[in-house]
């Protein structure tokens, strides 16, 4: 019998590696993996864009079969809002910023409270969230 943690954490260190493929095909440059931020916030990985600028990314993604895959899941939607919470108060007590990216295979319904949430923070440009497919595991 599997562990769902085990297995979790399995298919996390792969959709982590997608992503960082997706995002090198679209010019960016991962310069870290689980980078540990000044802000004491841990990102699965740091990236740069051809312009520039620096990115901290949240990868959260989860195979079709999941029964509550990546930011249904209230553990993760959780983390999400801790780091906001220690950023904002880093950004408050130091006066710098880090543009911070969610990137998920799953988001909550439209509509729901938990989408709403997600949505608020985006709206507030503490967030930017993007929706990548995960890589079909066979």
């Amino acid at each position: 019998m599997s562990d769902f943690q085990s297995d979790a954490s399995k298919f996390g260190r792969v959709y982590e590696g997608h992503v960082a493929d997706w995002l090198e095909s679209h010019g960016m440059t991962v310069t870290a993996r689980r980078h540990r931020h000044e802000s004491g916030v841990e990102f699965d990985l740091f990236v740069k864009s051809w312009r520039g600028d620096e990115f901290g990314i949240e990868c959260k993604g989860s195979p079709s079969t999941a029964t509550q895959p990546a930011m249904v899941r209230s553990d993760n939607r959780l983390k999400v809002f801790g780091y906001l919470y220690r950023l904002n108060a880093w950004r408050e007590r130091t006066g710098q910023d880090v543009r911070y990216l969610l990137i998920t295979s799953d988001m909550p319904a439209v509509g729901t409270e938990q989408r709403e949430a997600l949505d608020a923070a985006e709206l507030l440009g503490d967030l930017q969230i993007i929706e990548v497919p995960a890589p079909t595991t066979e």
